[in-house]
């Protein structure tokens, strides 16, 4: 593939690994796995790859921008301090945080839709619920850490990670 789409990981097809190649830039899309399967049979494994909109995200409007699209591998580039309630609602969309937080300033990330995962991200500073999942599947978390009100507030905080109607691993 050429123009738009960038080297990633080899695609195995039938037992056969093939490259993908090309240049994306952030904006631009590129392909990305988003399953693999065994055949039963002959047990070869295939992995399958979506077009996906690449977005660097350094502010509050920039993670609202990117969640405007469906299919969209957010990576922060900076701590994000929420400036109001943000909702994931587009399907197959990845947070990578690369250890940055998003400080939730009495705000909350909510996912309401499938095929989502956040991973490598803190959420800190949330006096209610930092992450709310409802009615959504296939949710992954993998190293989000949540911490609360700062140790010097008075106030306690509710609940790191809300979960309702969701599967979520």
């Amino acid at each position: 593939h050429t123009g738009n789409h960038k080297p990633l990981e080899t695609i195995t097809q039938n037992g056969v690994e093939n490259t993908v190649t090309s240049n994306a830039t952030q904006g631009e899309r590129q392909y990305t796995l988003i399953d693999t399967f065994t055949n039963s049979t002959n047990g070869a494994e295939s992995s399958y790859y979506a077009l996906a909109y690449l977005a660097d995200v350094y502010n509050h409007q920039d993670l609202v921008n990117a969640l405007a699209n469906p299919n969209t591998v957010i990576t922060l580039k900076n701590n994000i301090e929420l400036q109001s309630n943000v909702d994931i609602n587009k399907e197959m969309t990845t947070i990578k945080g690369d250890g940055f937080t998003i400080y939730n300033r009495n705000h909350k990330l909510t996912v309401k839709h499938k095929n989502i995962t956040i991973e490598n991200v803190k959420f800190e500073d949330y006096k209610d619920i930092a992450l709310s999942i409802w009615n959504s599947e296939n949710v992954k978390l993998t190293s989000v850490d949540m911490n609360g009100n700062p140790k010097e507030s008075t106030v306690r905080s509710a609940v790191g990670i809300e979960i309702y109607g969701s599967t979520v691993e």
